[in-house]
Formats: C-alpha cells, structure tokens, sequence
C-alpha cells in the first residue's frame, strides 16, 4: 500500500502551491478546511494529529450498508488525489476514536485501480486497502490537479473488499466547487 507523503506541521497555516510538488495544494500548511473545532476535537489537544471538518467536501462512507456523511477536504498528494474527513486521532489518544476518514484514488479521471480507503466508524476502524476507484471532473484519463479542484465539480466512489473480518465498505465523495483559496 502506497503512504501518504509527511504532512507538515499543522503549526502552519499557510495555504500555498508547493514548490516541490507542483499541483499539491499546501507546503506549509493543511489544505483548506482543515483544522479548527471538529465537534469536541481540536488539533494538537489530546493527541489529535488534525481535523477535516471544515472543507468544501463531503464523504459518505457505506458499511454494511449503512451510509455515515462525514466534512472533509480533498487535496493533491503527489500522484494521488486525497480526501480527508473527520478528526485523526494520533499515537496516544484515548477513549472511542472519532469518526475518521482518508482515501487516497489515482489523480485521474475515469476509473482506476490501486486505491485506498480506511474509515473510522464509531470507533471501528475498516478498511479496503486494495480498491477500484471512479474519478469524475475532466475528460476520461486527463490528471485531476489543484486547479481542477479549484474550478470543476470533482467526485467519485471508492470501492474495495476489506480484509478478512472486515465488512464491505465503500464511499463516494465530492470535494465541493470550487474550492476556496
């Protein structure tokens, strides 16, 4: 499975194009709509890695198919397009994780294999770390960037069997347009 990239540190609100990678959406910062209050959760408090309630997104996560909607953002990580949802609990919290999703899908358009989804659901975590993805916010197979982010209604499922134990999960997300800043 394909990891996401370090974050920065989230001591920086910064929200600029990086100059290392020239479609990611932040270098010294969390994209927009990330930080702030999510619920009882802040970043830094408690062993909280960062929140994503307060973007453009928006994720339902289906789990035994039961739809959860979740706030989050979508960002450009490198090759991947990235959506983030919820509150990241870090090493060390404590007490019934909140509800949390990451997926990351090829920055493509059309469908595409090799994504990745791990959500937590009142407390349970599951994932599908192996899943076909569909890409919709420019023509088939064109690359799905910060301005097409920016400018262009982008959406798409994620679908995957999670591991053994697991249920079936999926998720469908549309990063909201355009996205501010």
């Amino acid at each position: 499975a394909e990891s996401s990239t370090t974050r920065p540190s989230s001591s920086s609100t910064t929200t600029t194009p990086d100059t290392d990678q020239p479609d990611a959406m932040f270098t010294r910062g969390w994209p927009n709509g990330s930080g702030g209050a999510c619920g009882e959760h802040s970043p830094g408090a408690d062993h909280v890695l960062m929140t994503f309630c307060n973007g453009p997104a928006t994720v339902t996560v289906t789990i035994d198919g039961t739809p959860h909607d979740i706030t989050g953002v979508c960002w450009v990580n490198g090759p991947k397009l990235e959506i983030d949802a919820g509150t990241a609990p870090g090493p060390g919290f404590e007490g019934t994780w909140p509800d949390y999703v990451t997926m990351q899908v090829p920055a493509q358009s059309g469908s595409n294999v090799g994504s990745v989804l791990s959500a937590t659901i009142g407390g349970v975590r599951r994932q599908a770390g192996y899943a076909f993805s569909t890409v919709v916010g420019a023509s088939e197979g064109t690359t799905v960037d910060a301005a097409t982010i920016r400018t262009t209604k982008v959406t798409g499922t994620i679908k995957g069997l999670p591991p053994t134990g697991d249920d079936d999960v999926s998720a469908t997300f549309d990063c909201g347009s355009p996205l501010a800043g």
